[in-house]
């Protein structure tokens, strides 16, 4: 049996394992494969992958950057590098990598065109708007910091000089309006006209029926299928002969709106903190 032959039994022995979610074995396939043929860029994305599951995350990050060093092209190379950076950035100091995330997850995305793999697109724009919720969020953790610092140099600064206590109190309440005001930048309402009366989250795919409302399309067809033809709102049957239509400028609304605003994406889970956003 020929190199590639037996590196592609060991791919495939990996793939299964990792199926079963059996990480450690699919990582002991995936290596055995790399051995075989060192210059497949996927078997380097696919051990990455089994790295990640098993939280080692500087092998899967190596590994990711192998893949696309192998070939530029590989798009899940570039969302396991965005994956894997986002997840790392949630350190200490880590806006350089949630902005290099976020970078090359966009690489990713651009990429699905071109090869016309669209499968991809509804997680990597699921992932890309993650890394900008949370890199909202480390911003915001930053300026914290920042102002907790200024407040507590304040506080020292003033005990070492001549000034009167209304003074120093004027002072220390400014800086804290400031923090004050900076927590506020962490909300936790979305427009309602944002939102799927369905689902109650934030419209992806919308679509208009003939009575002029506008839905989610999955959850509209989940409700056809639990709840026959008919309107949630209007009440009234509507004719599946009229395909649906989609409502574009609703779409590109939620979109800018998101741009503004990536603390929304994903309100209606437990996220406002830098932890809980999974990648």
């Amino acid at each position: 049996m020929s190199a590639i032959a037996q590196s592609q039994k060991f791919k495939e022995l990996g793939n299964d394992a990792f199926l079963k979610s059996d990480y450690k074995s699919a990582l002991q396939h995936y290596s055995s494969a790399i051995i075989c043929d060192s210059q497949n860029s996927i078997l380097f994305s696919n051990r990455a992958r089994a790295y990640k599951q098993l939280l080692q995350y500087q092998e899967a990050y190596q590994d990711a950057q192998k893949a696309i060093e192998l070939d530029n092209n590989n798009i899940k190379a570039h969302l396991i590098s965005g994956q894997i950076l986002a997840q790392m950035g949630k350190s200490e100091k880590g806006i350089k990598q949630i902005n290099k995330a976020i970078q090359d997850m966009t690489k990713a995305l651009t990429l699905c065109a071109g090869q016309n793999k669209q499968v991809f697109e509804k997680d990597l724009n699921k992932y890309i708007l993650r890394a900008k919720k949370l890199l909202y969020f480390k911003n915001i953790e930053i300026e914290q910091e920042n102002i907790k610092k200024e407040i507590d140099y304040l506080k020292t600064l003033l005990n070492q000089q001549n000034m009167n206590q209304k003074q120093a109190n004027e002072i220390i309440q400014k800086a804290e309006e400031c923090y004050q005001k900076n927590a506020k930048k962490i909300k936790n309402e979305v427009p309602d006209h944002l939102c799927c009366p369905i689902t109650m989250n934030l419209y992806e795919d919308p679509v208009i029926t003939q009575y002029g409302f506008s839905y989610e399309r999955q959850a509209l067809l989940e409700h056809f299928k639990l709840n026959g033809d008919i309107d949630p709102i209007a009440r009234k049957p509507i004719n599946r002969n009229i395909p649906l239509i989609s409502n574009l400028s609703l779409k590109k609304v939620v979109s800018e709106f998101l741009q503004n605003e990536p603390w929304a994406y994903e309100h209606y889970l437990d996220q406002n903190s830098i932890e809980k956003i999974e990648f």
